[in-house]
Protein backbone atom coordinates (compact mmCIF):
# COMPACT_ATOMS: atom_id res chain seq x y z
CA UNK A 1 0.00 0.00 0.00
CA UNK A 2 2.99 2.24 0.73
CA UNK A 3 4.61 1.88 -2.42
CA UNK A 4 1.54 2.38 -4.25
CA UNK A 5 1.00 5.70 -2.60
CA UNK A 6 4.74 6.89 -3.21
CA UNK A 7 4.29 5.66 -7.07
CA UNK A 8 1.17 8.09 -7.48
CA UNK A 9 2.78 10.64 -5.64
CA UNK A 10 5.76 10.66 -7.84
CA UNK A 11 3.24 10.82 -10.95
CA UNK A 12 1.62 13.69 -9.52
CA UNK A 13 4.80 15.72 -8.63
CA UNK A 14 6.06 14.87 -12.19
CA UNK A 15 2.75 16.00 -13.64
CA UNK A 16 3.41 18.98 -11.21
CA UNK A 17 6.07 20.16 -12.54
CA UNK A 18 6.04 19.37 -16.27
CA UNK A 19 3.43 22.51 -16.36
CA UNK A 20 4.65 26.27 -16.70
CA UNK A 21 6.20 28.01 -13.62
CA UNK A 22 3.30 30.50 -14.07
CA UNK A 23 0.62 28.11 -13.49
CA UNK A 24 2.56 25.94 -10.91
CA UNK A 25 2.86 29.19 -8.49
CA UNK A 26 -0.97 29.51 -9.09
CA UNK A 27 -1.19 26.25 -8.15
CA UNK A 28 0.79 26.16 -4.79
CA UNK A 29 -0.85 29.26 -4.12
CA UNK A 30 -4.68 28.06 -4.37
CA UNK A 31 -3.66 25.09 -2.37
CA UNK A 32 -1.91 26.91 0.21
CA UNK A 33 -5.14 29.55 0.59
CA UNK A 34 -7.61 26.80 0.75
CA UNK A 35 -5.43 25.55 3.58
CA UNK A 36 -6.56 25.65 7.35
CA UNK A 37 -3.59 28.71 8.19
CA UNK A 38 -5.68 31.21 10.51
CA UNK A 39 -4.35 35.02 9.54
CA UNK A 40 -2.30 36.45 11.88
CA UNK A 41 -2.70 39.84 13.32
CA UNK A 42 -0.32 40.62 15.72
CA UNK A 43 -2.37 39.34 18.85
CA UNK A 44 -0.47 37.76 21.44
CA UNK A 45 3.39 37.70 22.22
CA UNK A 46 6.09 36.28 20.46
CA UNK A 47 5.37 32.49 21.39
CA UNK A 48 2.23 33.03 19.44
CA UNK A 49 4.17 34.02 16.65
CA UNK A 50 6.49 31.27 16.45
CA UNK A 51 3.39 29.00 17.01
CA UNK A 52 1.71 30.87 13.48
CA UNK A 53 5.00 30.20 11.72
CA UNK A 54 5.49 26.83 12.52
CA UNK A 55 2.30 25.86 11.81
CA UNK A 56 2.62 27.57 8.18
CA UNK A 57 6.03 25.59 7.68
CA UNK A 58 4.42 22.33 8.43
CA UNK A 59 1.44 22.45 6.46
CA UNK A 60 3.66 24.07 3.46
CA UNK A 61 5.90 20.57 3.76
CA UNK A 62 3.09 18.68 3.96
CA UNK A 63 1.46 19.85 0.80
CA UNK A 64 4.58 20.18 -0.80
CA UNK A 65 4.81 23.56 -1.68
CA UNK A 66 7.89 24.99 -3.13
CA UNK A 67 10.00 26.94 -0.06
CA UNK A 68 10.76 29.78 -2.43
CA UNK A 69 7.06 30.75 -2.29
CA UNK A 70 7.33 30.59 1.61
CA UNK A 71 7.43 34.12 1.86
CA UNK A 72 5.18 35.40 -0.58
CA UNK A 73 2.45 33.01 0.52
CA UNK A 74 2.89 33.79 4.24
CA UNK A 75 2.49 37.36 3.77
CA UNK A 76 -1.12 36.83 2.32
CA UNK A 77 -2.31 35.72 6.03
CA UNK A 78 -0.77 38.85 7.75
CA UNK A 79 -3.60 41.43 8.85
CA UNK A 80 -3.38 45.25 9.85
Amino acid sequence: MDAMYVAFQGMATRAQNERPAKDRKQSYFLKFRRGPIPTFNSEGGPQEVEYWFDFIVKYRNTMGIPEEYLVEFTVYKLEG
